[in-house]
Order: structure tokens, then sequence, then C-alpha cells
């Protein structure tokens, strides 16, 4: 039996990547590399407006189909044991297939929890608390200064997958997203981590979300994340290959080197009260 399902979000380069590897390690706990299953869908502007009502248009039935067609060839699975609906005009008809499948592939590995990571579900937080029972979200929190430096550096080496951002458009996406997790802080279902705590005690962090998630936690098990991230980790995405380095703190490397005084003075004022709020987390 499925005892709780997981989503963790975040802005893209906070680390989650990191944070579902080490959670990963632990025995009662399945995850996957990530499903983009609503990001690619409900992000688009002529279908986000179905979302308020619950509703799946046939533009959005099409979306759906070929995400998840894309998603069972990165898991590598021939003969899906959950299908979506042909015709259902119902976004939890489609949620709930998703949430079949990822649930009969825990069950397959002998687990009882899973863990979905794509960080931009943190925008549809809503419809999956909505349309997925038992289920809990981890929300991690970088500080935005690095957020900014790391998705800057990123997108400038793969520029055919990242797409490109002014300053002022990465200021405002950090400040919403934040924005959202902290709204989020002391709901029951949602736990709040910051990236910092993370790499600074990593088995304190990972007691923490086990605690928050019902799974036992075995601190020797944390060895293991290289090999888990690798997992995770898919061949085309080569901006992930850091996380199976050694743990360390990579705050503050580039921020200097990246952006001018101007753009820098812009930046730290932009977050100041924001960083405030996370930093008292």
């Amino acid at each position: 039996m499925i005892q709780t399902r997981v989503f963790l979000v975040g802005h893209p380069r906070s680390g989650t990547t990191l944070l579902q590897s080490l959670i990963a390690t632990q025995p009662a706990i399945a995850s996957f590399p990530e499903s983009h299953f609503l990001k690619r869908v409900l992000t688009q502007p002529p279908h986000a407006r179905f979302l308020r009502w619950g509703l799946v248009s046939p533009a959005m039935r099409r979306l759906f189909q070929r995400q998840f067609a894309l998603f069972l060839g990165v898991l590598g699975v021939d003969q899906p044991p959950a299908h979506l609906p042909s015709y259902s005009i119902w976004l939890k008809d489609y949620l709930g297939a998703f949430v079949r499948l990822l649930d009969t592939l825990t069950l397959a590995q002998s687990k009882s929890i899973w863990l979905e990571k794509t960080p931009a579900h943190l925008y549809h937080i809503g419809a999956l608390a909505r349309y997925v029972p038992k289920v809990k979200f981890i929300h991690l929190l970088r500080r935005g200064v690095d957020v900014i430096s790391s998705y800057w550096v990123v997108a400038h080496e793969h520029p055919a997958v990242w797409p490109t951002r002014t300053v002022e458009q990465l200021v405002a996406e950090w400040q919403r997203a934040v924005q959202i997790s902290l709204q989020c802080d002391g709901k029951p279902n949602h736990l709040l981590v910051r990236y910092e705590a993370l790499v600074a005690d990593p088995p304190a962090t990972l007691q923490q979300v086990c605690n928050f998630i019902g799974a036992s936690f075995q601190a020797e098990r944390l060895q293991q994340y290289s090999e888990r991230a690798a997992t995770l980790s898919l061949p085309h995405e080569p901006w992930k290959a850091g996380v199976q380095q050694p743990i360390v703190n990579r705050n503050g490397a580039r921020f200097e080197q990246l952006f001018d005084a101007q753009q820098r003075a812009y930046i730290m004022q932009a977050f100041a009260k924001l960083q405030q709020e996370v930093e008292q987390l």
C-alpha cells in the first residue's frame, strides 16, 4: 500500500536534484527522473484557464498524451501499468492515471513512498493537492543571488534547453517562486527546506524530511546519494552532473564574476526583504 506521495518543488537551480538524490537513498522511498507532467501542459496560456474548473481541452489531452509517452520512454516502460483516458474532460482523470503509474512502479520495488521532482510543479500545487491523495510537498529554497547565478551559467551553456532570461525576469521569477513557498509555510502537508541548511548538515535535514513524510531514516545510506543521482539524472541533462560530486555549499562562487556592479546592486536590493524571510525559516 502506498503510504505517502511526495512532490519536491522549488525554483530551478535551487538544489532540488541533490535533495531528491539524498531522499531517494532511504529504503522506503522510490523516486524517478523529472516527469514535467503538468509543467508542459498547464503553463501554456491558452490552456491554463481550464485549470480553474478542473477541465481538460482537446488540445490539452494531446499534450498530456505526448508528455505521458515521453515520461514512459524516460522510465523505459514498454507496457505501462496505467493509461491516460482517451476522451475525459476532467483533469483529475489524467492526474489519476499519472498517480497510478507511479504507485505501481513504487510497489513493484517493494516500497511504500514515492517522490516526484519537477521543480515547476510548484506552480500547480493547488491541482496536485486537490486531486492526489496522501500527498505532501517539500519546497527547497536557496539564496536568490546564487539561484540567479546558477541559472545564468546554465542558460548560456545550454541555450537550446534553458531559455535566456534578463536579470529583471530572473529576479521576478525567484520572487514569485519564493512567495508561493512562503505562503505554504506552516501548512500541515508542506515542508520548507533551505539549501544552505541541507549542505551544511545533510543528515539533520534528511532526518527532518523523513519525519515529515513518515519514513524511517538511515543515515548510513546517505553515502549512496551519488549512485542515486546517477539514476535520476538523464544523459541529456549534463547540467546535473555536479550533483554526483561531494556535497559542498556552492553559494557565492559566481555572483561577483557574472554581473556588473549595477546589476549586483539591483539584485541584492530586490531580494533583500524576501531573503530575510527565508533565512528566518
